[in-house]
């Protein structure tokens, strides 16, 4: 049995809405004045094992940041018991840890100081990381002049190659191209289980291929997890939440095509209206369907949507009820179509 490197244990964490007037607080009567605060972790419990690849997953606003945060000593729970043992290199804010005004160069000696590499070790892995982070032209440029990609290549980079026992990637892998988080699998492969990984991320496709499990969150809480993604997972998400699928097909050629990356919005299917591009499933075709929405129509006391693909819009149309529904597309890639 391998043993528990992290443990949350009934952790909460609330935030003050009104920081900027503390110190008006502490020198006037303003501080009778009630502070507003919120609740953003309430009562969230679970373990993580040495080795253990964890994907955290909900809406924005879920939690799943600042958990990332919690766990990296950034932040301090208001109650609870947070347990961590090892060093950890959390790569969870584009720029955190990274120096604007310094160059590529002088921040891979920065925050792989941070993470408690060396200086020996530093320069022995300096071309690797270079080479890696694939920002060899770029690399003598202030940070400041850097791309939200650039800066997070760089902070992998680093990342990979130090000595940390703990990963923590927040949507490190949502900015830069799709051969660079290739890349970036790879290499996360080629670890093995030496490491631990904690990442968040909607793209549930990512998430299938690196984690062990997944852990659901919503508006602070764990809902459940999951061991894989199935259509039944995909019901059941929170309403607001996103998650990211590959097109399985050409039926809405040449808008969407077989491999394309899809963003997909949970939302109520009462709000669906003609135009609209929905992805759904049917029982005998359990993977997921994205069709345009040509007309709505009432069925029995029950809405029901009319829809087509694009490539075949002449043949018959489809009748979908909401409990086929998965959500709205709202991106093809990076292109927002809604």
């Amino acid at each position: 049995m391998k043993k528990k490197v992290i443990t949350l244990d009934h952790i909460y964490k609330s935030f003050d809405l009104d920081r900027e007037k503390r110190l008006k607080r502490l020198f006037s009567n303003y501080r009778q004045v009630k502070n507003r605060q919120i609740t953003v972790i309430k009562d969230v419990s679970f373990d993580v094992k040495q080795g253990e690849r964890v994907g955290l997953f909900g809406p924005n606003g879920s939690g799943k940041s600042t958990i990332l945060r919690l766990i990296a000593k950034i932040l301090k729970p208001d109650s609870g018991n947070l347990f961590v043992e090892g060093k950890i290199a959390p790569v969870i804010e584009l720029g955190s840890g990274l120096h604007p005004e310094l160059t590529g160069h002088d921040n891979i000696f920065l925050y792989a100081s941070i993470l408690g590499m060396s200086r020996q070790r530093i320069i022995s892995q300096l071309n690797k990381i270079i080479s890696f982070s694939e920002l060899n032209e770029f690399i003598n440029m202030p940070i400041k002049k850097y791309s939200s990609g650039m800066k997070a290549r760089l902070a992998f980079s680093v990342a990979i190659f130090s000595d940390v026992d703990i990963l923590l990637f927040d949507e490190v892998f949502a900015v830069g191209d799709n051969s660079f988080r290739d890349k970036s699998m790879r290499a996360l492969n080629h670890l093995g289980r030496s490491r631990t990984i904690i990442l968040t991320s909607h793209d549930l496709g990512l998430m299938q291929q690196v984690c062990d499990r997944i852990l659901i969150l919503d508006r602070g809480k764990l809902l459940n997890e999951q061991n894989e993604i199935s259509i039944e997972f995909l019901k059941n998400m929170p309403t607001s939440s996103n998650f990211i699928a590959e097109a399985t097909s050409n039926s809405m050629y040449p808008l969407i095509k077989t491999g394309d990356s899809i963003t997909i919005e949970r939302l109520d299917f009462k709000s669906i209206k003609a135009g609209d591009i929905i992805a759904f499933y049917l029982l005998n075709l359990p993977e997921i369907i994205v069709h345009r929405v040509v007309d709505t129509i009432d069925i029995n006391g029950e809405k029901t949507c009319i829809t087509k693909g694009d490539s075949f819009f002449g043949l018959d149309a489809w009748e979908i009820q909401s409990k086929n529904f998965l959500g709205r597309v709202t991106k093809i890639g990076e292109k927002n179509i809604c």
